[in-house]
């Protein structure tokens, strides 16, 4: 953790009257101010989350080490110093995902480009949320972030560049039509990444085929979970309450707003295994609310379609992520 003490407010005080934490802060030079025609003043002013204070200096070049010395604590860069950024690939709900190329390196990456002008606190609290979370996470199943820049008005998530597109495109490229082994193959890639990320206490809370991810455009590719918008570290003995996720995904008691833990990620897998073997969703309907009586009322048929050549395996495994319970 930084702080920045500042000044005195007496002549006589002995000690700073002011000190500013520096978490989640960045600094900006303003335009200079002409007082009584004869004094000029350099402001710059400290944003922190979306509160701003401004201080001025008599000289520029005081002003100017004021600043360096605050971005080189807190890591604030300019973005554009070190990348060239290139087509949008992705959009989101404050922003877009932009291809870019490290300028020194020459490599590929995607920029997470999101206005925080657009957002609100909480929406900046998830964001925060979000890259502390990415911060510790290092697994090959899991998308990797490279970089983050932040200035007054945006905050750019550098991450590692994966050129397949998300599973549900992979998916529907072939008619949602792939061997029982190719599933296999992709679900057990999934648990290695929620093994991890339960062994930190990350819930992702918002785990489906769209937010994840192919590495690269191959029939074999690997896949990666992406997108940690709505994740939340919650401990042992921790509940959340929290209605995140998706409709068609969500777990019962995500559902029914009673306490949850980690284990609504393997409902949402058991969702996502249900579709990758039989090529259908478990609960599905063209009405939200249907789909929603579902998930809380009916147990997945596994006698149809797909499901009757399908190995007892592969029923284990589906069932075993509590779609088949009884329902009360």
């Amino acid at each position: 953790m930084y702080y920045f003490y500042l000044g005195f407010e007496k002549q006589t005080d002995s000690f700073n009257s002011m000190m500013v934490s520096l978490e989640g802060t960045v600094v900006k030079e303003e335009m200079e101010e002409i007082i009584e025609k004869k004094i000029v003043l350099y402001p710059f002013t400290v944003v922190r989350y979306s509160n701003g204070k401004t201080f001025y200096s008599l000289k520029l070049e005081d002003r100017n080490n004021w600043v360096k010395a605050i971005r080189d604590s807190v890591g604030c860069y300019n973005l554009y110093d070190y990348y060239e950024t290139h087509d949008i690939i992705g959009k989101g709900k404050f922003g877009v995902v932009r291809k870019a190329i490290h300028k020194k390196t020459m490599k590929l990456v995607a920029i997470k480009i999101m206005k925080k002008t657009a957002m609100k606190q909480e929406d900046l609290e998830l964001i925060r949320r979000e890259i502390e979370i990415l911060k510790i996470c290092q697994h090959p199943n899991i998308v990797r972030l490279l970089d983050i820049f932040e200035n007054a008005c945006y905050i750019f998530l550098v991450l590692e560049n994966l050129a397949g597109g998300d599973l549900f495109s992979f998916l529907e490229i072939r008619k949602f039509n792939i061997s029982e082994q190719r599933a296999a193959a992709i679900i057990y890639s999934l648990l290695l990444a929620l093994q991890y990320l339960h062994s930190y206490g990350i819930a992702h809370r918002d785990l489906k085929p769209e937010n994840i991810l192919m590495v690269d455009g191959t029939a074999e590719s690997d896949v990666k979970i992406a997108d940690f918008g709505l994740s939340k570290i919650i401990a042992p003995e921790e509940k959340s309450i929290e209605p995140f996720g998706t409709l068609s995904y969500v777990a019962p008691e995500v559902l029914k707003q009673e306490p949850y833990d980690k284990r609504v990620d393997l409902w949402s897998l058991g969702v996502i295994s249900y579709l990758l073997i039989s090529s259908t969703m478990p609960f599905d309907s063209d009405n939200n609310s249907e789909i929603g009586k579902m998930v809380l009322e009916r147990i997945p048929n596994y006698q149809v379609g797909k499901w009757v050549t399908a190995s007892e395996e592969a029923k284990d495994f589906t069932k075993s992520m509590n779609l088949y319970r009884t329902v009360s």
